[in-house]
């Protein structure tokens, strides 16, 4: 099992979550506050879902204790992924080892993953990371593992 930290920003609530004390964050994620050096650091273990937040909207969207599911306009979040270019079945995300996994599942326009400004293509599984942006078609969604 994976260990995982965090630190909840004193101004939004967001919570920030880092592997390692190497790599603890200094400012907020969300809303870009400093985080104080004295910020309580909480230890938590395996994650419990994923919130998406839609970048054009700011719209949310949480999957939570799942295995696998797959993400389109037929599927989970039918009612969140409006946009026509996301496929009725899109893509699948699932968890495996305390790690959740994206791969796209035959979609029109294709899913991507942006992480520090790299773009992966999702045609074979690709690791989901923490404040990442998932591109499903044309439409961007924030990435954060809820722990």
């Amino acid at each position: 099992m994976n260990n995982h930290l965090k630190i909840v920003c004193p101004q939004c609530q967001q919570d920030n979550t880092f592997s390692s004390p190497s790599n603890k964050p200094v400012a907020c994620s969300n809303c870009g506050a400093p985080l104080p050096a004295d910020a309580p650091v909480i230890a938590l273990k395996a994650p419990i879902g994923i919130r998406l937040l839609e970048i054009s909207s700011q719209r949310t969207f949480e999957i939570k204790f799942f295995h696998t599911a797959f993400l389109g306009r037929q599927e989970i979040g039918q009612n969140f992924f409006q946009d026509n270019t996301i496929s009725r079945r899109h893509c699948m995300v699932k968890i495996s080892k305390d790690q959740y996994w994206v791969v796209d599942v035959g979609s029109t326009h294709g899913t991507f993953l942006i992480v520090n400004g790299e773009t992966i293509n999702c045609k074979e599984s690709v690791l989901l990371a923490d404040n990442s942006i998932l591109v499903l078609g044309e439409a961007g969604y924030k990435i954060n593992i809820m722990y």
